[in-house]
């Protein structure tokens, strides 16, 4: 069975377009209902590193893209956000956030001891 919703598509589309050399870039999809096409995941979250040049990894991304599973995909990478139900079905959320160079510098230190590896 094919899986996900609009917000892991669009969410793994995001960041095939991304690469590590970019500026720090995290983007995050998510419905506000705790619940994306047929998957108990509500979206993901997604950043510049996802890929981390791997060009084997990038490629799996496209082919769950192009065949509409990017739920199965996100799920087996652990990089879906997982609520549950909310009971408040107000609209998708979508947040793109960059930070400049020296917002960067200065956070990457932080973000390694409180960000889990896929977030990085």
């Amino acid at each position: 069975m094919r899986g996900g919703g609009r917000n892991q598509h669009f969410a793994l589309y995001a960041a095939t377009l991304l690469r590590a050399s970019d500026e720090s870039v995290a983007v995050l999809s998510a419905g506000t209902d705790g619940i994306d096409g047929n998957t108990s995941a509500a979206g993901a979250v997604l950043d510049e590193g996802t890929f981390s040049d791997d060009d084997e990894l990038l490629l799996r991304a496209q082919t769950s893209l192009r065949r509409f599973d990017s739920g199965t995909f996100l799920d087996d990478a652990g990089m879906t956000i997982v609520t549950g139900a909310t009971g408040n079905n107000l609209r998708d959320l979508r947040i793109c956030l960059q930070l400049s160079p020296g917002e960067a510098s200065d956070r990457e230190a932080q973000l390694n001891e409180e960000v889990p590896a896929f977030l990085r």
